[in-house]
């Protein structure tokens, strides 16, 4: 499926998942406004519902918010809010400026809960990618006042009700996982090597941060990944599991870094996956 075709692909796809979609402004950081696509269900739901807030890939550097926006449609008309977020980019922004954002984003959404007809104990984080280190982050890491500091709406809780994380870079503490020659786009996410700032990579490291309290997780990562190395998903469900946190690791068998994909046959199994384990 070329680009052409997938785009009419997803508006098709998109079409039979009616909902609502609007633009917001979430946050405001340095007069940087931080825009988020908010998908509500058609007509609104009689209950309370739940939200996902989604972090995009596109390895710190690039990635829209509309990656996710066929997740945003399909959970939307099936009465679930979806809140599709941009974030600070490098070489601009380096860490931690992309998990502020993100935080950012989930306190707006807990502060919007009437408007949005949220629970807001239900609210979950999603993210690929480079996306699914800072879902990680946002998830296992808490109150942490650097991660925590900026955008507005500051004194709601960022905490999530859960985590769904795709293909994600969740161990920066251990060089055995990455070449040693790294990707420039991580060293200027960074803001160096870890031979260079080690105690960076250190506070940086999703794993680091799960503890029994950290929320449930739903894990999908192809054993062939040749981007982000799926001993990742490995070190993290092991930290999980340590620690008796509910989760659930799926793994894509001979799967690359872009078998979620829309085109891919992968995409309506997580779909499913993820529908079973927020519903």
């Amino acid at each position: 499926m070329n680009p052409e075709e997938k785009s009419i692909a997803v508006k098709k796809f998109m079409d039979l998942h009616e909902c609502n979609i609007e633009d917001h402004v979430y946050g405001k950081v340095g007069g940087i406004e931080l825009v988020a696509t908010i998908y509500t269900p058609k007509i609104k739901p009689s209950e309370l519902t739940k939200a996902i807030v989604y972090v995009h890939g596109g390895g710190w550097v690039g990635g829209g918010r509309d990656h996710f926006n066929s997740h945003g449609a399909y959970f939307a008309s099936k009465g679930i809010v979806g809140v599709c977020i941009t974030y600070r980019l490098v070489p601009d922004h380096k860490f931690p400026a992309q998990i502020q954002d993100a935080n950012c984003a989930i306190r707006w959404t807990r502060k919007n809960t009437q408007e949005l007809n949220i629970d807001p104990n239900e609210i979950y984080v999603c993210g690929s990618s480079a996306g699914g280190h800072i879902a990680g982050i946002v998830a296992y890491a808490g109150a942490v006042n650097a991660f925590d500091a900026a955008g507005g709406n500051e004194g709601v809780s960022s905490d999530v009700k859960g985590a769904i994380l795709f293909c994600g870079y969740y161990e920066s503490r251990e060089d055995i996982l990455e070449p040693r020659a790294p990707k420039p786009n991580k060293v200027s996410y960074f803001g160096g090597t870890y031979d260079e700032i080690p105690e960076v990579y250190q506070q940086a490291s999703c794993v680091s941060y799960v503890n029994k309290h950290s929320p449930r997780t739903l894990l999908f990562h192809g054993d062939a990944d040749g981007t982000v190395s799926f001993e990742h998903s490995k070190k993290l469900k092991d930290a999980l599991d340590l620690n008796n946190v509910e989760n659930q690791l799926i793994v894509e068998n001979g799967g690359s870094h872009t078998d979620y994909s829309f085109e891919k046959a992968a995409f309506m199994t997580t779909l499913k996956e993820m529908e079973k384990f927020i519903l």
